[in-house]
């Protein structure tokens, strides 16, 4: 376990922190993206982490979630993407209202 917690803090947050700082520094889009891929990483598997591999960790038998549980999982997780990419392509979050509504 111990192991495992060294795998996240350096691999899934001081990587994407040193990342962030240094892409920040010289304008580098790809490495902002990178980052951001390897924090979305380490924010999910520190989750299951904590809710699958943490839990009853030491169980005689391991717990092994069904594919029904995992089906649902990630329905719930494009979903949310599906509506974020949705708000930002049809509302103005990252770019200027259209010109109709400025005219009122």
């Amino acid at each position: 376990m111990g192991y495992w917690f060294m795998v996240e803090m350096l691999g899934f947050v001081l990587v994407p922190m040193m990342l962030f700082f240094y892409s920040y520094r010289t304008g580098d889009i790809l490495l902002i993206r990178i980052a951001a891929i390897l924090t979305m990483l380490g924010i999910i598997i520190n989750r299951l982490n904590v809710t699958v591999i943490g839990f009853r960790w030491d169980a005689a038998v391991p717990y092994v979630p069904s594919w029904m549980e995992i089906v649902v999982t990630l329905a719930v997780i494009f979903t949310e993407i599906w509506i974020f990419r949705w708000v930002i392509r049809r509302m103005p979050v990252l770019s200027d209202s259209s010109s109709w509504k400025e005219k009122k």
